[in-house]
């Protein structure tokens, strides 16, 4: 849902877009994602452009844009570009398209999300394989299990780690829901998910704090790491049954 603060952003981006000769040639479209897009305050802009040339031109005139709305606006905006020797030829559709450890889930989440916020709409007609799908959403749940142990390992002080791994929670949360092919798993409840999933009841504390729009509440490793854990396993079990 669009508010009156993120249209703003979604203006500003165009605009400094449209007033940039060679952002302007090159960028195709812009996507955003994450809390942005989300019910949930956000202080920063997750966005993906799909561009023609990604040249160091083209990512030196990003990180200026990046700069700007930095000194201008006091937002960060976190940027994925996708240049068309990923997306040219069907390779959008080839597991080799790369974004940290997604494929077909980062595709998944533009198009179920569709906040784009420039240019033109290249993921209407895109198409997802449940079982690609399936098995991303499991592998990115145990990455995710993976992640906070060996951040809890290497660090001795485990205190300011909240924001990390409630975030975490809520990914793999998200994974889950996919996995389950939930309709659209980035605006599920706590509700929904407990009355979906009802043998999770023991976390609902947890998964309301993750779920919910209160990101000051501490969430530390005692009460997260074992529901992520569980999460996963239940997933497992359903993909090799």
């Amino acid at each position: 849902m669009k508010n009156g603060k993120k249209l703003k952003y979604e203006k500003l981006i165009g605009q400094y877009i449209e007033n940039d000769s060679h952002l302007k040639e090159n960028v195709i479209s812009i996507y955003a994602m994450g809390s942005f897009v989300k019910n949930e305050e956000f202080n920063d802009i997750d966005i993906n452009i799909f561009c023609n040339e990604n040249s160091y031109m083209f990512i030196r005139k990003i990180k200026d844009m990046q700069e700007y709305f930095i000194a201008t606006h006091d937002i960060s905006i976190d940027v994925n570009a996708i240049d068309s020797c990923m997306y040219a030829d069907g390779f959008l559709f080839n597991d080799m398209f790369i974004h940290r450890n997604r494929h077909s889930l980062l595709l998944f989440e533009l198009k179920t999300l569709n906040y784009k916020i420039y240019g033109e709409d290249i993921l209407m007609d895109m198409k997802f394989d449940r079982h690609s799908l399936k098995k991303e959403a499991l592998k990115l749940a145990l990455t995710v299990r993976h992640r906070l142990s060996k951040k809890y390992f290497m660090e001795i002080n485990h205190d300011g780690h909240s924001s990390f791994i409630r975030k975490n929670v809520k990914y793999a949360i998200e994974f889950f829901l996919v996995f389950y092919d939930v309709e659209n798993p980035y605006y599920c409840t706590a509700e929904e998910f407990i009355s979906s999933f009802p043998q999770f009841m023991e976390y609902e504390k947890l998964i309301t704090i993750a779920l919910g729009r209160d990101p000051n509440y501490c969430v530390t490793y005692e009460n997260a790491y074992d529901f992520i854990v569980d999460l996963s396993k239940n997933m497992k079990r359903a993909y090799v049954a």
